[in-house]
Order: structure tokens, then C-alpha cells, then sequence
């Protein structure tokens, strides 16, 4: 597979999310194993030994995790699909924030729905994005019925059509 897949052709950043409640730094599915450890391992940046977990590493502050005994950086990563600077406390099970990794990343979180319920959401527009619309189309429908106004005028006095 390292003949198939070298280095270089493994984009820079690559991220792979997983939902907010499911367990992010060893996916379940052999599949989600397969694709995890992969793309760890073309990715991989080791800086030091000895771990045994992403905890061991930093991973939160420092952005590293453990692969293979090794502490490193990868471009590619499993991570929840929420804020790194949101993080769940186990002494009070609650979701917290940290203060500062809260200054340079934005604070959101994707919903974890357990069913599709064919909901969709958009950004809804300015009234000023909707005003121009509106004219624009006045403005379309306008020069649509005097072109065709004009036109049949035109063509009716030159080719009798009336």
C-alpha cells in the first residue's frame, strides 16, 4: 500500500469527523481502523517515544497523537465534529470550554442525529439581499414583456401578422 500511496500525494490537511458523541481517537469499524491508521501513517511526523494513549501526547493543546508507541503530529486526523476548544469534563459530565484554545478557534458543534429527519438548514439572507432580488426580477420580468410588447408590434407591422 506505501508503494500505491506515497508521501507526497497525501494532501497537507485532511480531516475525518466523526460525531460529537462517538469515540473519535480509535474508531470502531474496521473500516474506520483501517481508513484512521492509513492515513495516520502517511501523514505521521513522530517528535518523541513512549505513549500509549492520545492523552499522553498533549493531544488537546498540542495537536499530537500517538501512533505506534510514538507522540507526533499527523495532517490527518479523527476527530469529534465540535470546536477543539470544547472538551466533555468527566468529573462534572458536562461539556466545557477552554478559555484559551477558545480565543483561536471558533466555538460550534455539528448535531449528532441518530435518524434522518429530512431537515435542512440554510443561512437566511439580509432583507437587503432580498430587496435586490426582488427588483432584479421586477427588472427581468419588465424587460421580458416589453421586449415582447415591442417585438409583436415590430414584427406585426412589418410582416402583417395582425
Amino acid at each position: 500500500v506505501k508503494d500505491l500511496f506515497p508521501k507526497a500525494t497525501v494532501p497537507a490537511h485532511s480531516n475525518w469527523y466523526v460525531g460529537a458523541f462517538q469515540f473519535a481517537y480509535e474508531p470502531g469499524t474496521p473500516e474506520q481502523k483501517f481508513i484512521h491508521r492509513f492515513m495516520t501513517a502517511r501523514t505521521f511526523d513522530a517528535s518523541k517515544d513512549n505513549c500509549s494513549t492520545p492523552v499522553d501526547c498533549n493531544y488537546r493543546r498540542d495537536n499530537m497523537t500517538c501512533f505506534k508507541g510514538m507522540c507526533g503530529r499527523s495532517a490527518a486526523r479523527m476527530h469529534q465534529a465540535f470546536s477543539p476548544a470544547m472538551y466533555w469534563n468527566y468529573t462534572i459530565n458536562k461539556w466545557g470550554l477552554d478559555e484559551e484554545l477558545g480565543k483561536s478557534f471558533s466555538t460550534v458543534a455539528e448535531s449528532d442525529w441518530m435518524a434522518n429527519i429530512g431537515a435542512r438548514m440554510f443561512m437566511q439572507d439580509t432583507a437587503g439581499h432580498d430587496n435586490i432580488m426582488f427588483l432584479s426580477g421586477a427588472v427581468t420580468t419588465a424587460a421580458t414583456v416589453a421586449a415582447w410588447l415591442l417585438g409583436r408590434r415590430y414584427f406585426g407591422a412589418k410582416y402583417k401578422l395582425e
